[in-house]
C-alpha cells in the first residue's frame, strides 16, 4: 500500500473513532433515557395514580435520536439491507461490478434520504411548530433524523472508499 493510501487510511480511521464513539453515546444514552422515562410513565399511571403528560412524547424524540444514530452505525459495521447471497455467486468482475453498482446506490440512497430530511427540517423550522406537550420547536427531533442521515451517508462515502479504493472489503479490523 502507498505512503498516501496509507495516510488516507489512517485519517478514515481517525474519523471512525470519533464519529463512531459519538453516535455510539448518542444512540445509547437516547435508548436508555427513552426506557427510564417509559418506566418512569408506567409508575405515574399504574402505582402513583398522576399524569405525566410529557413522558411518552420524549420518549418517542428520544426513540428518533437513538434509531437514526443506530442506522449510522450499522453502515459503518456493514449491516445495512444488501443482498450478498447473488453477488457472491456471480464470476470475477461481474460480481465486482454489481458490488460497486450496489454501494453507489447505497451512497446515493444515503445522500438523497439526507436531503429530504434536510427539507423537512427546514420546513419545520419555517413554520415554527411546537411539539404539543413539551412545546419546544418540532426541528429539535428532526434534528435527530438529519445528523443521523447525514452520518450514514458520510459513512456510506467513507465505506465505498475504503472497498473500491483502498482494498479494505469492509469488515471490521480487530485492534
Amino acid at each position: 500500500m502507498s505512503d498516501k493510501k496509507k495516510r488516507i487510511e489512517q485519517g478514515l480511521n481517525r474519523f471512525d473513532r470519533i464519529v463512531i464513539s459519538v453516535e455510539s453515546v448518542v444512540a445509547v444514552a437516547a435508548f436508555a433515557g427513552m426506557c427510564l422515562i417509559v418506566m418512569y410513565g408506567i409508575i405515574c399511571r399504574f402505582i402513583l395514580k398522576i399524569p405525566n403528560p410529557y413522558g411518552e412524547e420524549l420518549s418517542r424524540y428520544l426513540m428518533i435520536y437513538a434509531v437514526f444514530f443506530a442506522v449510522a452505525i450499522g453502515v459503518v459495521k456493514n449491516e445495512h439491507i444488501r443482498v450478498d447471497f447473488f453477488v457472491d455467486r456471480l464470476p470475477g468482475m461481474a460480481g465486482k461490478l454489481v458490488d460497486a453498482l450496489g454501494g453507489l446506490v447505497t451512497v446515493f440512497g444515503y445522500l438523497l434520504l439526507t436531503y429530504l430530511t434536510a427539507q423537512v427540517f427546514g420546513s419545520m423550522i419555517q413554520k415554527g411548530q411546537l411539539a404539543p406537550s413539551l412545546r419546544i420547536p418540532m426541528y429539535i427531533p428532526y434534528a435527530g433524523m438529519l445528523v443521523g442521515m447525514a452520518l450514514a451517508a458520510l459513512q456510506a462515502v467513507e465505506m465505498f472508499i475504503r472497498k473500491f479504493f483502498l482494498g479494505n472489503r469492509g469488515e471490521e479490523e480487530e485492534s
